[in-house]
């Protein structure tokens, strides 16, 4: 039995053509591609591919083709189950974007999964042997997390991943998220709040990371939860089980947990180097209209310092470009970035998902130029109208690049690596090769 399972590319707006990369070092492979070829049967012969970095052959005779779908890459997706198919080799698609628009992606390929696969995959597997898939399979409830399949780590190439300082290597404690944020497709597809994994089965996966792979070195572990720290008491039960392995370990904290100082310092004592918080915006308009107003302006000062006086690297993420930004958004942001010292800012316009609460408003209003843009190759700038800024698309874009231009210069870089003292030299260089990344793949770096 032959499998390919891919992670499609992205086509750059400009040229229309497929964004490649020769490696993303420093930034985490996926864990969808390993997770998935784990759910085979072991016998299975398994090709991952992710396409930013590495080509199809479609040449080769599959006997089966799976595409995990990202809205961004939906074009590229229909493309390649189209060819496949062509060729009269399955498709299946799975993924965020299958589970927002399921009837669309039916079209361009055999069969599509809604939900958690798992709960589904006998089912499949079994249809898929007899040469009787069914056109959609819908998982009628979450999944529990129990007993998952390690990651088939062993068939990806960290090679292309590895940075100086380490290999990122993904985990997943958890799914799905509490919040409610107007612009985010996480409770669409993950509906019911989280579900937890045991504790004790996610340091299991740790060890055998470092028993059975000794060819990744150094690992680092980044934990792909949506909401790493949704729940304090959970949060003190695995970090403290981390504590004696001693690793390295990043994830992402909402800015509710820094309420909780005592916390913050156990994951920096369970081996926390880094914290991806969503701030998303300095305006208090745009985080009350995205249903965000727990990310409180004046807190801010407070979040910064906590993380720094444990010695965790912040790395914030940002939009621009809500409906209630006005032009003056852009160089605030970057003032508050150089202000604070902020080591990492991850910032991208506002990104409308099908079927968020932002995207329903914006086609409400007559404001998104066109409602199914991701079929397209699109402007991540111009995707809608923000009557606010008073900005054609190109000036949009331009104040974009602008203000990117002005974040990822050398001066203020520096500035803000600078203050992290002990992180100062990986810092600068991350946020270089982060300026080199963006200036080959644009915005398609962050989204």
């Amino acid at each position: 039995m032959r499998i390919l399972i891919i992670q499609p590319g992205h086509y750059c707006s400009k040229t229309g053509t497929l964004l490649k990369s020769k490696h993303k070092k420093g930034l985490c492979p996926s864990f969808i591609l390993p997770y998935l070829a784990a759910l085979f049967p072991k016998n299975a012969e398994i090709t991952i591919i992710d396409e930013t970095l590495q080509d199809i052959n479609f040449d080769v005779r599959y006997d089966l083709v799976g595409i995990t779908v990202k809205t961004p890459q939906a074009q590229r997706a229909y493309e390649i189950g189209s060819i496949f198919r062509e060729k009269n080799i399955p498709v299946v698609m799975g993924g965020y974007h299958v589970n927002l628009c399921p009837e669309e992606a039916a079209n361009y390929c055999d069969c599509v999964i809604i939900g958690e696969a798992e709960s589904v995959w006998g089912e499949f597997m079994q249809d898929f042997m007899s040469g009787t898939l069914k056109k959609r399979y819908t998982a009628d409830k979450r999944f529990d997390m129990r007993s998952m399949s390690f990651p088939r780590f062993d068939l990806m190439d960290f090679d292309l991943y590895k940075a100086f300082y380490g290999t990122k290597v993904p985990l997943e404690t958890s799914r799905g998220c509490f919040n409610k944020c107007s612009y985010c497709c996480t409770p669409e597809v993950y509906k019911g709040g989280i579900v937890y994994r045991p504790v004790k089965e996610v340091i299991e996966d740790i060890k055998r990371v470092r028993t059975d792979l000794p060819r990744i070195k150094r690992p680092l572990f980044v934990f792909i939860d949506d909401n790493l720290t949704s729940d304090p008491q959970r949060c003190e039960e695995l970090f403290t089980a981390l504590k004696p392995l001693k690793v390295k370990w990043s994830g992402y904290f909402s800015a509710q947990i820094c309420k909780r100082p005592d916390i913050i310092k156990l994951a920096a004592e369970s081996g926390c180097y880094s914290a991806f918080l969503g701030l998303e915006s300095i305006n208090p308009l745009a985080l009350k209209a995205s249903h965000k107003e727990f990310n409180i302006k004046g807190e801010y000062a407070a979040y910064i310092r906590l993380f720094r006086e444990n010695n965790i690297i912040l790395i914030l993420g940002m939009m621009l470009g809500f409906p209630e930004d006005g032009p003056a958004i852009f160089g605030e942001t970057v003032r508050f970035l150089d202000q604070y010292g902020i080591p990492v800012a991850v910032i991208h316009p506002l990104y409308p998902f099908p079927k968020t609460e932002i995207y329903d408003r914006l086609k409400k209003e007559g404001m998104l130029y066109d409602e199914t843009f991701w079929q397209r190759p699109h402007n991540p700038y111009a995707l809608f109208k923000n009557n606010n800024l008073g900005m054609e698309k190109d000036s949009l874009e331009s104040i974009f690049e602008s203000t990117l231009t002005q974040v990822m210069s050398i001066r203020s870089i520096f500035q803000r690596t600078w203050p992290t003292r002990k992180y100062f030299l990986p810092l600068f260089a991350y946020n270089v090769a982060l300026k080199i990344m963006l200036k080959k793949r644009g915005i398609w770096a962050f989204i």
